[in-house]
């Protein structure tokens, strides 16, 4: 940045440099990369508080085995982070990349409490759903869940995707629907994705059922409104939190009563 500053005849202003350096990653990333490095800098100096020759690798160690014993999980993500904050600042030498912070951070992963993968949804168990809570004599709120399901296990949606999905977001042609995802977890340059579900013309299709729907909440926004008030129903949508709510919900109806499934 100080050569940049120095030489404006023959290179780029700082601020573009900068800008070229931070792009290389993902807003997403920045953001939560950002979140680390204000914990580290606010321990690092709270540390310094109390011990003024704690020198920067000891920090980096000590800030890494911190996180792994407040989430396990992220030990990885804050040595990644710092990574690439030293690199962005112009240390040069990196000792986030010394042995002792990527020991600290192959520890954390092996002390780690393991994975757990929950049991997937099977056709056979979405089709009960479908049988249970679909159709236009239901009460919304069953019709809303039930449409909710069908639409995440025949699109491959996370619930935030399927909350988020408007009304503009559905199109409908002679064979698909098809599904403005404005935003994902995947998508981290922040481009939207076109998902089709097809028609499969049976007892159990999703677009046939999706079409009724929409018939039932013709002054909605969202897709899957909140349900709440007439006002909300227009203007808001339903909430991450009311679909767990619901989902729970389904699992101690008759679906899970009376088919003998486990449903996860």
């Amino acid at each position: 940045m100080q050569a940049a500053a120095a030489n404006p005849a023959i290179c780029p202003a700082p601020a573009q440099v900068q800008d070229l350096l931070r792009a290389s990653k993902a807003n997403r990333t920045e953001t939560s990369y950002l979140v680390i490095i204000t914990r580290f800098v606010a321990w690092r100096d709270a540390m310094l508080c109390g011990n003024s020759t704690l020198d920067r690798l000891t920090a980096i160690a000590l800030f890494l085995a911190t996180e792994h014993a407040c989430m396990s999980s992220k030990t990885k993500v804050a040595r990644s982070a710092l990574v690439w904050y030293f690199d962005l600042i112009g240390c040069q030498a990196n000792l986030e990349r010394d042995p002792i912070p990527v020991a600290i951070s192959q520890g954390s992963l092996r002390r780690a409490p393991p994975i757990v993968h929950h049991d997937k949804v099977t056709a056979d168990e979405i089709k009960l759903i479908f049988q249970s809570f679909t159709g236009p004599s239901l009460p919304l709120s069953d019709h809303r869940i039930g449409m909710v399901l069908t639409l995440m296990f025949s699109a491959f949606l996370r619930v935030s995707e399927v909350v988020a999905l408007e009304r503009s977001d559905v199109k409908f042609d002679s064979s698909h629907v098809w599904l403005n995802i404005r935003k994902s977890k995947t998508d981290q340059l922040g481009k939207a994705e076109c998902r089709p579900v097809a028609r499969s013309g049976g007892p159990f299709c999703a677009v046939s059922n999706l079409e009724r729907w929409l018939a039932r909440v013709p002054q909605a926004t969202f897709l899957f409104p909140c349900l709440s008030t007439v006002q909300s129903m227009a203007m808001k949508s339903m909430s991450v939190d009311l679909v767990r709510a619901e989902l729970c919900r389904v699992l101690q109806g008759p679906v899970s009563r009376n088919s003998g499934y486990g449903l996860p």
